[in-house]
């Protein structure tokens, strides 16, 4: 059963990260807006086997980066 939050959050798809490395941890770890460190959280949902990311920079406050992780 999924809620109205869940339609915020999208699933993660590693297609969309590309470059080396370094390119990917850039991409992963900084803000896109002002390239401020994200601080990121956790919610664990086992009953639907699911992981919601939630990242929010340190910087600016921008908070729309949210992602969900199958778990195996």
């Amino acid at each position: 059963m999924s809620t109205a939050n869940d339609y915020d959050f999208e699933i993660e798809e590693y297609e969309s990260y590309f470059g080396d490395k370094k390119q990917v941890i850039n991409i992963m770890e900084n803000c896109t807006i002002c390239g401020g460190k994200l601080l990121n959280n956790y919610l664990s949902d086992y009953k639907n086997l699911y992981i919601k990311e939630s990242k929010r920079c340190s910087d600016c406050g921008t908070n729309d980066n949210k992602k969900m992780h199958k778990i195996n």
